[in-house]
Order: structure tokens, then sequence, then C-alpha cells
């Protein structure tokens, strides 16, 4: 028994040594796998497993939240709202095609009238040339002023030393526009004369102060716009049935009222314009053109309100006249407006009730 025990006691020996060496083996294993780096990344990712958790614990509350919001919305009617928004948008959208198709019309439209326009311009240039040629052939043999779109002098050509000379209208000096101004209202009023008498000549009193205005179109500007309303009320267009001439075809120095001599230079031209015209009625607009047409030395505020007569020095048949105020006076004195109103209705009814002698 004895040598028995003693053999177990070797082969447990045996097993524990080897059981050692193993342990040994392990522990230089792990002494190489530095168990401390291991630790602290254990620590690391438990750490940000917890942080990950608290976000999505906040999100998870952030999600009930909203929906819990979205709920007590649409309880106060948003899905309403939003079918308004929805109806509100589709008329919008009607309304931007209708406006559209209407922008598209009068863009149409505006075409077929600057169509129109060019063709009534390039219909009356012809004959507005050869009544400028005319005049000028006789004023000044050898110059000729040709006629732009608008209708208004662009060029002129003169006979030089060396041939003709052809410049713009504008390099003119003042008094040689000034002149030619004067015989392209009378070449107006031939055409006019052409085409059948206007409703209305209107003698301007107050001077234009700018060529471009004086030789263009009268009246521009804020007394222009009154002057066109004034027309409208009593069914009248200045571009169609209203012929507009000066008293004085140039601005004396300081926009001062005319002198008696500088009236004087221009009174025939104005004469032979109402000659060519023939309007049914004459209107003055102020005191100058009152008093150098009709005789008198009284002031607009007695000559307005009546019925007044004009006596052609050609024979013509005599024109019923009426003066009145000056645009620019009104703006300056609004309260003398419902006097030229009345002025204006005195008009309207002459033009109502024609006699045969105002047709004639």
């Amino acid at each position: 028994r004895l040598a028995a025990a003693r053999q177990s006691l070797d082969e447990a020996v045996t097993r524990h040594e080897a059981v050692a060496a193993r342990v040994a083996g392990l522990e230089a294993e792990l002494a190489a796998a530095r168990p401390e780096l291991l630790r602290q990344d254990i620590r690391r990712l438990g750490a940000s497993v917890e942080q990950l958790e608290a976000a999505h614990a906040s999100r998870r509350d952030e999600i009930l939240r909203l929906e819990a919001t979205l709920e007590a919305q649409s309880a106060l009617g948003l899905e309403e709202s939003l079918a308004g928004c929805e109806r509100e948008r589709e008329r919008v959208a009607r309304r931007a095609g209708e406006l559209a198709r209407r922008a598209a019309a009068l863009d149409h439209l505006l075409g077929l009238l600057r169509a129109g326009r060019d063709e009534l311009a390039r219909r009356l240039r012809a004959p507005l040339q050869r009544h400028l040629d005319h005049y000028l052939g006789i004023l000044a043999p050898g110059t000729r002023v040709d006629i732009g779109e608008d209708l208004a002098p662009a060029a002129i050509v003169r006979e030089g030393a060396r041939g003709p000379e052809r410049g713009r209208f504008e390099e003119l000096s003042v008094g040689a526009r000034e002149q030619v101004g004067v015989v392209a209202r009378l070449a107006y009023a031939d055409l006019l004369r052409e085409a059948g008498k206007p409703t209305l000549l209107m003698l301007d009193d107050a001077l234009v102060h700018t060529d471009e205005d004086r030789l263009g179109r009268p009246f521009v500007g804020v007394s222009g716009q009154l002057l066109d309303a004034m027309l409208r009320w009593i069914d009248l267009d200045r571009q169609r049935n209203v012929y507009i001439a000066n008293v004085v075809y140039w601005r004396p120095p300081g926009n001062r009222p005319p002198t008696t001599s500088e009236v004087a230079i221009c009174l025939p031209f104005i004469r032979r314009q109402i000659a060519l015209a023939r309007p049914e009625i004459l209107v003055f607009l102020g005191n100058s053109a009152a008093q150098a047409l009709l005789g008198t030395t009284g002031g607009i505020g007695k000559l307005r309100g009546r019925w007044l007569t004009y006596e052609s020095t050609e024979g013509d048949p005599p024109i019923q006249a009426i003066a009145t105020f000056h645009p620019a006076y009104l703006l300056r004195s609004p309260a003398q407006k419902r006097e030229s109103w009345r002025d204006l209705l005195m008009i309207k009814n002459k033009l109502t009730d024609r006699t045969p002698e105002m047709k004639n």
C-alpha cells in the first residue's frame, strides 16, 4: 500500500507541475495582452453605451412630444387650413393664367396699334412732306427738311458751295428752327384742310419752354395732362379733332408775355392757319391769344363765359369763339377750375346742339 500511495503522490505532483506550468503560461499570455488597456476600453465602451442609451431615450421622448403636439394641432383644424391654402393656391393659379392671357391679348393689341400708327404715319408723311416742300420752296429755295417717322422735322438738306449739305435738324440755330417751325405749322394746317376741319382750334397763350416741345407736341407735362382731361370731359381728343397753335412761335426772355410787336409778326401766320383749318370753334387760352385775334384789350376775366366772334381777314365766314383760362394758370389757381369747367360745358352744349351753319 505504501508503494501505491507513493505512486499516487508522484502522479499528483506531476499533474500539479503541469497545471502550474499551464498557469504560468497563461499568466505570461495575460501579461502580454496588457489587461489594463482592456479594462480602459471596457470602461470607455460602457460610457459610450450609456450616452447612446440616454440619446435614444431623449429622442423617444421628443418623438412622443411631437406626436402629442401634432395630434393636438390636428384637433385645432390644421387639415382644414391646409385645404383652404390649397384652394387659394388653385385660385391664384387660375388668376395668373387669366392675367397671362390678358397680357398676351394686350401685347397683340399693342402690336396692332403700333402697326396702325406706323401705317398712318407713313401715309401722312408723303402729303406733309409735299406741303412742307411747297412752303420751303417759297421762303428758302434750295432747302429741304425731311419729315421723320414721328412726323416732326428730322434732317435738313441745303445747297452749299460744294453741293448739297446734309445735317440734323437739331443742329440748326434757334432762329432757324423757329422759322422752320412756322413753315411746318403751315404744312400741318394744309394737311388738316385736306383731311377736314377740326372741331376745335385752340390758340395757346402760354409759351413753351424748349424747342422740342415747340416744334413737336404742345402742352406736355402736368398742364398737358390737365388739358387732356378737360378735352375728354367734353368728348374730344387733341390727337383726333383738336388743333393747337401758338400765338407767338418763340419764348420771350424770362418767359414774359409777348409784346404787341412780337404778336404782330406772327399774326398773319396764325390767321392763315385758322383759314386753312376752318375749325368749328376757336378757343382762346389766355389774354394774348384773345386780344390778338379779337382786337380787344379786355382781360380774360371779362372775355370768358360768353360766346365771341372771330372775323377772318380773308373773306371767310366768321367763326364762333370762346375764351377761357389757360391750364397752366388753373394749376396755379385751382379755385378758377370751376369757371373753366363752365366754359367747357358751353363748348360741349354748342357741339351737341350744332346748327346747320356750324356743320357747314
